[in-house]
């Protein structure tokens, strides 16, 4: 099984962590943890995958 990642690159952390949640509650994703700077480019990554929908055999 093949995982997309989606990526948010922003000034500051603060940018990062309101994009990011902007980007998983329009999208239905999951964050992967906090942001991190990026070394030597002054910039904050962020990242997200689709959060996981139950099986349809299961509901």
């Amino acid at each position: 099984m093949t995982t997309t990642f989606f990526t948010v690159l922003a000034d500051t952390e603060d940018v990062a962590v309101e994009q990011l949640s902007r980007m998983c509650r329009l999208l239905d994703l999951e964050p992967l943890g906090a942001p991190k700077a990026v070394l030597g480019r002054d910039r904050w990554l962020a990242r997200a995958v689709p959060a996981e929908q139950p099986d349809e055999d299961s509901q």
